[in-house]
């Protein structure tokens, strides 16, 4: 069961979470398209041909395959 002491709206003025999140601390969404846009060596499933390819490209020719 929830604790009735963190169901209670906070007051204006007050700060729940007075740290925050720490500095250099990336948004899910940033480390995804980071890594997502990682070129790396693979080999073309449709044309047979080794290329360097992001791990976008990598993902949707699995996808097509």
């Amino acid at each position: 069961m929830a604790n009735p002491e963190n169901l209670i709206p906070a007051t204006k003025g007050e700060v729940r979470n007075p740290k925050g999140r720490g500095l250099g601390t990336l948004n899910r969404s940033t480390i995804v398209k980071k890594w997502a846009l990682t070129n790396q060596e693979h080999r073309n499933d449709i044309t047979g041909e080794r290329e360097i390819l992001t791990q976008a490209d990598i993902i949707t020719l699995a996808l097509i395959k």
